[in-house]
């Protein structure tokens, strides 16, 4: 059984049981979770401490008894002599003070010494008039545990938020990255966030007595007198809440410390990190639920809001290429990587002396074309445009309209020299080049046609060198090479400022 249980069936507090522990008089088995587990056999000594305690016998006595150095009734005849002698002092005390009542005197002309003789001949043995002990007396009152925990989990949902807030910031923001993909780093970027809440909440407790989650939902945590927290209580429950309530955050076994968490606040019990059993009871925590009132819930959704608002921008400026204003070549390569990586267009790397790698997912050809070559067009050591050129695989005979992906990623790299477009309306801009890239075609670049997208001008024309190509009908997407003669082609899709 729990110390909660046995608190309840013997009427002792917590603090007594852990008194006893202290002193080697019960010695609880421990479950396979590090937790107590009192036997039966558990609560029978305890019955026994308690009903020789309350026969005034010292620790001693009974920690003889336990170990059979002494016999009951020896331990019984001796405790019984010495409630005669102080019997025998507190008969004679009393008759004293009925005396010196009948006496009628006053304390201005109380002459002391007469009474003082009666007390003292012979020899009054002392009469320490033993009071209870101190650990079997009433249990401290139980405190309030707030059984809700719904209310108590969106708290903790936006305080979790909030600590998290500055390193999603300081990622979009500073680093230029908008969420993390691998899943050992995005559950290791959340101890971030546990190591902020060690750092404010503790403080927030301590100064305020609430956290924003605590106080937007009315849930008030206090110390048993009512009073905030201690700072060294505070960080003890923080640290009691990690690893109880979350289990040090490992996965599956945090989803396993959340459930039972979740279950003994339904069934109103206490929480370890609010009434810890190894602490004293003195150092319980009081957590009452104040009734939600309708401004703090608005402020509440407000607050939800935006956070999500806030989280949203940064992981939008995260996806802004890091290189803003006029850019160099080696700028433009780098906004060219991070567009490419964040949008996940798929196209070659970019190497630094400005080439194209293999595209891992597609090899060295793609519908037809070889992996494009692209130049840049610069002038005074500023990029104004680029051109982007597919050689046809002369043994393929049907070819369909190049990847763009290659195009999306300079053209997302070049529309950084935007000063008027911020995280929202960058993606805008964003969207709309890709959407324009996307209706263009084969026949348009037999056409030569130039279309305007995002303040760019794209031209896209095909170069026929040798042998014939032939639309297919399929949209214009699709060309077939037509006569003996081996087709030799080049696309090229040219982008400049308009």
């Amino acid at each position: 059984m729990t110390i909660k249980e046995l608190e309840e069936r013997l009427g002792l507090p917590r603090a007594s049981i852990r008194y006893y522990e202290q002193e080697g008089l019960l010695t609880p088995a421990r479950g396979a979770n590090g937790y107590r587990n009192y036997s039966e056999e558990d609560l029978r000594t305890l019955e026994k401490i308690k009903l020789l305690r309350q026969l005034h016998l010292d620790l001693e006595t009974i920690r003889a008894l336990q170990r059979g150095e002494l016999t009951l009734d020896a331990a019984l005849a001796r405790q019984l002599a010495g409630l005669g002698e102080d019997r025998a002092a507190l008969d004679r005390a009393e008759a004293v003070c009925r005396a010196l009542r009948d006496a009628g005197e006053s304390y201005a002309r109380l002459d002391p010494k007469p009474w003082l003789d009666q007390l003292t001949r012979p020899p009054l043995p002392a009469a320490p008039h033993f009071p209870p002990p101190a650990e079997t007396r009433r249990a401290p009152e139980p405190l309030p545990v707030a059984p809700c925990p719904i209310r108590r989990w969106l708290a903790r949902w936006l305080d979790l938020g909030l600590y998290g807030l500055p390193w999603i910031l300081l990622r979009g923001l500073a680093l230029h990255v908008p969420s993390v993909e691998n899943d050992v780093l995005s559950w290791l970027e959340g101890y971030l966030s546990i190591a902020l809440m060690f750092l404010l909440e503790p403080l927030l407790l301590h100064y305020w007595g609430w956290t924003p989650g605590k106080w937007l939902l009315g849930l008030k945590v206090r110390d048993r007198a009512g009073e905030k927290l201690s700072l060294k209580r505070a960080l003890q429950r923080t640290w009691r809440l990690f690893g109880r309530g979350y289990g040090y955050q490992i996965p599956i076994y945090n989803l396993y410390r959340m459930w039972r968490s979740y279950r003994a606040c339904r069934e109103g019990e206490y929480l370890e990190w609010d009434q810890d059993p190894d602490l004293p009871a003195r150092e319980d925590i009081r957590y009452e639920m104040l009734p939600l009132k309708a401004l703090k819930g608005l402020g509440y959704g407000a607050a939800q809001a935006a956070l999500l608002g806030c989280t949203v921008l940064a992981v939008l400026a995260g996806m802004v290429p890091p290189a803003r204003g006029t850019l160099t070549e080696a700028e433009l390569i780098r906004n060219y990587n991070h567009v490419n990586r964040v949008y996940g267009l798929e196209a070659p790397e970019m190497e630094p002396d400005g080439m194209l790698g293999e595209n891992p997912n597609l090899g060295v050809a793609a519908w037809g074309w070889y992996t494009p070559t692209v130049t840049l067009t610069e002038q005074e050591g500023v990029v104004t445009g680029f051109a982007v050129a597919w050689k046809n695989v002369p043994t393929w005979n049907t070819y369909h309209t190049p990847s763009m992906a290659a195009p999306a990623a300079l053209g997302g790299a070049l529309l950084a020299e935007r000063a008027d477009l911020g995280p929202v309306s960058y993606q805008t801009a964003m969207i709309n080049y890709i959407k324009v890239l996307a209706e263009l075609t084969l026949a348009d670049a037999m056409a030569g046609k130039t279309v305007t997208a995002e303040g760019l001008e794209l031209t896209m024309e095909v170069n026929v060198t040798a042998g014939a190509l032939e639309d297919v009908g399929v949209d214009g997407n699709y060309y077939e090479s037509v006569g003996e003669e081996t087709c030799q082609a080049v696309v090229t899709l040219r982008a400049a400022w308009s």
